[in-house]
């Protein structure tokens, strides 16, 4: 290869180099920085991020669901369980008009 391909693919993988040593030096003991930090407070890291996911599920239970409506109905029928059912209305309809007989239609034949 020459000098110029060299330095370009260097250059271009230069942070994969870095990434890589840096995970090294985290699993070998000798790491610095950001990877240090992070191996040493990683179980607080996963426990933050629950508890994130957590609130965020709530809030799309509690703004989708709306449960809070559901338990307050429930605590409304709670509440007057010993009132009077009021009676349901009349119908829209007369019941004669259901039950009585309507007469046949009349078909005039056809002769064509």
């Amino acid at each position: 290869m020459g000098s110029l391909v060299q330095s370009v693919i260097s250059t271009l993988l230069g942070w994969f180099r870095w990434l890589i040593s840096a995970v090294w030096g985290l699993f070998s003991g000798s790491g610095t920085g950001f990877f240090l930090w992070l191996g040493r407070n990683w179980v607080w890291l996963a426990v933050l991020l629950c508890l994130i996911g957590i609130a965020a599920d709530l809030c799309v239970y509690w703004f989708r669901w709306q449960p809070a409506k559901v338990w307050q109905s429930f605590a409304d029928r709670l509440r007057n369980r010993d009132e009077v059912i009021p009676e349901p209305l009349e119908p829209a309809v007369p019941e004669q008009i259901w039950d009585s007989e309507q007469p046949e239609p009349v078909y005039e034949e056809l002769h064509l």
